[in-house]
């Protein structure tokens, strides 16, 4: 593809050159003592990508969404004004009900088709947004990609109980109708209807890359599930800390993060049952087997760590309190026998309320569950998908009040994830950037476009969209051709929210940023750093100063996950959801930095002890105690509901589908001649 002319650069595209200029002029401005000791504690970044979308069992449109998809890869918030390039370095897609559920039960070769749309959308939005102003990136490209003609992932972890997940070699950037791709599918995996896929720039820097599997659908399939990506991160073109180490003979230190990507029960009224799905994430999305954990000498029966037993009664609480997916936990060792087979299944995680009881063996286990679980203490956690909470507890009447692209943020405070997040009840440690966007869900695309876009017409019979506005705007603009709007390269579709669904946020991309004993970990090396320049000490004042959140967000002295947008993407016609997408700085600081500190004094807020010595109470940080006990048959049963989904898959694909049609119908002819032979036979 050609590079498009100067003139028709998108708007996003023009304004991060003009602020790459002015930053270089203010850069010269800094204190020059302070960049010094600045770099002493700087650390490398990963810009990400991680992008949402239910599909609605409808394939793409690729030039649509390749198009729409240009708005994220070039948005980079206020991080617009530096000069780095605004293509990032990893894409992430979560994306729900991708194809239509026996192409999904299947998979492999009926789900493929699906897949590889999103593969082309995003090699041809890289392609026109490097086009339009990082011409000098594909250079780089061809270099990296000479380096990387024999680099293959062959340490890649499918991770699930069967090949589920599938993994592209990493290879040359290959030339697709014409341009260069600049992103290459490292790892893309799928439970049910619900995929992962994950493209890098370089994929020489992702290693390790570990697959997890989850089903809380019917039965335990995938029609609702969550599937995981774990990678070792460490980029092999950047004069980072791993490629000093490298230099120096030393194994290069890679940064751990993991993806999930996970659609949720659905209805307005189903939020325990939410709750319940994120439960059985935490405990059954593990990166390993737990029965492979456990030693033989788990399975004793009695020991000094076990627990007291439970009353029937106590055992119904927490079966009430954990409601649908509550025989997914760890059993009682009160359920246990003498037998090996049966007392193998207890896990240690149900002792969590008697650590001083816990052998230093028993501790050693707990801590390898924790590594294989999705909050590995070492590890950066992103969650994506369609979480399906809403802001009603009933379906709207009629005459309800619904939100509309100038009153949607009134409704804010009725979000079910948010009331359940801070409430500890789900997601439990996860943050999310502030909201900006109207809700995602649920669209009807209105499909008398011409009646629709004379917004405001008293023709009869013409509906008014709920985005007339936006319409009308759009109409103005492209009677001039010299304006655009907003970097919008395609008209907005005319659109009404659904009246049998409240409009909400189901849509949502949450993280788990840097814990809190590492930013003190930071802090304390700047201001160690900072008296090593200035040959001063820090006053206790300072010291107080440093804790702030504007620390935090404020610079690269203290590492913590950058966000540079959040936002939704235009409405599109073959789904009712918007896709929404999170772009970050992600702090790359080795596995070393993450280790847990045991500081009691440090909470998940980050936030320190007062003067007086008084804390608040916080909900422990679950890369310290997990939320969930860990489920140590998880993989035994997603090896059940896999075989039980193909089963489905193929029934759903021979009976309502066309070629289903055909088969079904030429076995049935096949099957009558062959008697009419034999029966013809037999008369002779």
């Amino acid at each position: 593809m050609a590079n498009a002319p100067p003139q028709q650069r998108p708007p996003a595209a023009q304004a991060h050159a003009a602020a790459s200029a002015n930053n270089h002029e203010h850069d010269h401005d800094h204190d020059h003592d302070r960049d010094a000791a600045a770099a002493m504690v700087s650390f490398p970044t990963l810009d990400l990508l991680l992008l949402t979308f239910n599909c609605a069992k409808n394939p793409i449109e690729i030039p649509v969404f390749a198009t729409h998809l240009q708005r994220a890869l070039a948005d980079r918030g206020a991080a617009a004004a530096t000069n780095a390039s605004a293509l990032p370095d990893l894409v992430v897609f979560s994306l729900q009900e991708v194809a239509p559920l026996g192409h999904a039960f299947v998979g492999s070769y009926f789900l493929t088709p699906y897949l590889a749309r999103f593969d082309e959308a995003l090699a041809l939005a890289a392609a026109q947004i490097a086009g339009y102003q990082f011409d000098d990136d594909d250079d780089d490209d061809d270099d990296d990609d000479d380096d990387n003609d024999n680099h293959n992932n062959n340490d890649a972890n499918r991770g699930g109980p069967e090949e589920e997940g599938h993994t592209q070699t990493a290879g040359r950037a290959r030339p697709l109708k014409g341009y260069t791709k600049h992103y290459h599918l490292v790892q893309q995996a799928h439970v049910g209807m619900t995929a992962i896929l994950l493209f890098a720039r370089d994929p020489a820097a992702v290693h390790d890359v570990q697959v997890a599997h989850c089903g809380f659908g019917v039965a335990d399939m995938g029609n609702k599930g969550a599937v995981g990506v774990r990678i070792a991160y460490g980029a092999s073109n950047s004069n980072s800390n791993n490629n000093n180490n490298t230099q120096r003979g030393e194994p290069p230190n890679y940064s751990t993060i993991t993806f999930v990507a996970t659609h949720l029960a659905p209805m307005e009224w189903n939020v325990r049952r939410r709750n319940a799905n994120w439960r059985s994430i935490v405990a059954g999305l593990t990166f390993g087997n737990p029965a492979d954990v456990l030693p033989p000498s788990a399975a004793r029966t009695h020991d000094e760590a076990a627990s007291a037993p439970r009353t029937p009664e106590e055992e119904a609480a927490e079966a009430e309190a954990v409601g649908d997916d509550a025989w997914l936990l760890a059993p009682s060792p009160r359920t246990t026998t003498t037998t090996t087979s049966s007392s193998s299944s207890s896990s240690p995680f149900s002792l969590e309320d008697h650590d001083h009881h816990l052998s230093d063996g028993v501790a050693i286990l707990r801590r390898r569950l924790h590594d294989i679980s999705v909050f590995r203490p070492d590890s950066l956690l992103f969650v994506a998908g369609d979480l399906n909470y809403r802001i009603g507890d009933t379906t709207p009447p009629p005459d309800a009040e619904r939100p509309t692209p100038h009153t949607w943020a009134q409704f804010l405070a009725r979000d079910q994830l948010t009331q359940e997040r801070l409430a500890g009840r789900t997601l439990h440690g996860l943050q999310e950037a502030p909201l900006a966007f109207p809700p995602t869900y649920k669209y009807d695309v209105l499909e008398d476009a011409e009646g629709a876009e004379d917004a405001g017409s008293t023709t009869p019979g013409t509906v008014e969209p709920t985005n007339a506005d936006e319409i009308r705007a759009w109409r103005r603009a492209t009677a001039d051709t010299t304006t655009q709007i907003a970097g919008r390269l395609l008209p907005p579709l005319p659109w009404k929210y659904a009246p049998h669904r409240w409009p909400s946020w189901c849509d949502r991309v949450l993280y788990l940023d840097v814990p809190a004993w590492t930013k003190k970990r930071w802090r304390r090396r700047r201001q160690q750093q900072q008296q090593k320049e200035q040959g001063a000490n820090i006053s206790d004042d300072n010291d107080n100063d440093n804790d702030n959140d504007d620390d935090d967000n404020n610079s690269s002295a203290v590492p913590a996950v950058r966000v540079l947008a959040y936002q939704s993407l235009p409405v599109v016609r073959s789904s009712d959801h918007q896709a929404v997408y999170l772009r970050a700085q992600v702090p790359l600081l080795g596995a070393e930095e993450e280790e847990v500190e045991e500081d009691n004094n440090i909470n998940v807020d980050g936030d320190d002890d007062d003067d007086n010595g008084s804390r608040e109470t916080v909900p422990v940080d679950p890369r310290r105690r997990l939320p969930v006990p860990i489920d140590v048959l998880a993989w035994n049963r997603r090896a059940r509901a896999r075989t039980r989904e193909r089963l489905a898959g193929c029934g759903m694909l021979l009976f309502n589908t066309r070629a289903g049609a055909v088969a079904m119908a030429t076995a049935v002819v096949v099957v009558v001649g062959v008697y009419w032979l034999w029966v013809g036979s037999l008369a002779v």
